[in-house]
Formats: C-alpha cells, sequence, structure tokens
C-alpha cells in the first residue's frame, strides 16, 4: 500500500527563512524584525486578492495520519490542503493575520503582480470522502507562527 501526498504553502511555527527563496510568512517576519518591529510597510503585490491554498503543518500531519489508518484506503494520491475556515485565502488576509499575531499594525504597499502571481487552488475533494477535515483556523495558524518566529526567530532550529 503506497500513498503519495501534495499540499501547497504549507506553513508553520517552525518555517525557516531565505532570502533566494520566497516563502511569504518568513519573509514577513524577516521585515518585522529588521524595521524594529513597528512602522512595518509590507508589499502586497497586485491588488491582495491573489488566492492560495494554505494548510498549517498540524493539518498536514493530522491528515497523512487519517489516510495511514484508514483501512479502506489503499495506493492513491491525496491533495492535502484548506484551513478550517476554508481552502483559499486572500495574499492580503494572510499577511493581516499574521501582522495580527505578532501584535503590531501593518501598512501595505501595493506594488505591480509578480509573474504567476494568479490564483492557485487545490482540489480536495477526495480527502473529504474520507471524513477528513482541517481544524486550523486561518487566524489560529498565523497566531501559532508568529508566536513561533517571536520565540525562536527565523533560524528554526531549536535546541
Amino acid at each position: 500500500r503506497i500513498n503519495r501526498f501534495r499540499f501547497w504553502n504549507a506553513k508553520g511555527e517552525y518555517q525557516r527563512y531565505h532570502p533566494k527563496y520566497f516563502h511569504l510568512i518568513p519573509q514577513l517576519f524577516h521585515l518585522w524584525n529588521k524595521t524594529g518591529r513597528n512602522g512595518l510597510t509590507a508589499p502586497v503585490y497586485g491588488d491582495g486578492s491573489t488566492t492560495r491554498s494554505w494548510i498549517d503543518v498540524n493539518d498536514i500531519a493530522s491528515g497523512v495520519l487519517h489516510v495511514a489508518l484508514n483501512p479502506d484506503v489503499w495506493s492513491d494520491v491525496w491533495n492535502i490542503g484548506g484551513t478550517a475556515t476554508g481552502g483559499e485565502h486572500p495574499t492580503e488576509e494572510i499577511i493581516e493575520a499574521f501582522w495580527a499575531g505578532l501584535g503590531t499594525q501593518v501598512t501595505k504597499e501595493y506594488k505591480p503582480d509578480i509573474p504567476g502571481g494568479q490564483s492557485i487552488i487545490m482540489n480536495t475533494t477526495k480527502i473529504q470522502t474520507i471524513r477528513w477535515q482541517p481544524v486550523m483556523t486561518i487566524k489560529e495558524s498565523m497566531r501559532r507562527a508568529a508566536e513561533g518566529y517571536k520565540l525562536h526567530g527565523l533560524d528554526s532550529r531549536v535546541s
């Protein structure tokens, strides 16, 4: 029995930042840290309405376990995505939820959309048929990510 899993835009408390790659949440924390934690201006590409399927790492673990422990499931490919409040969230909502988790106000600076900035949504219908749903809301997930960064910084290796 072999199952394969796909998930997009995973986020969690210990996500690392590398300036070479575009990872929205660590990049936001990097900006917050760099600017003295107040008076922050965050870039919003396009009009902020571009949506993505987001998922918390705790929900990924829950989904993988749900499939692995389900005796009725055989080899397949499973898309694991979404949040308890819906699968797709606009970029602007993600930025606002993360700043709220950090306990700071943010000024948004709208910039031209980046190439490939269209909405990307994951179809999670199949995993829903075996009665799995994510439990994290986007606000709770962003609050936990912000708390993790405040405790451990961008170098997520925790001793």
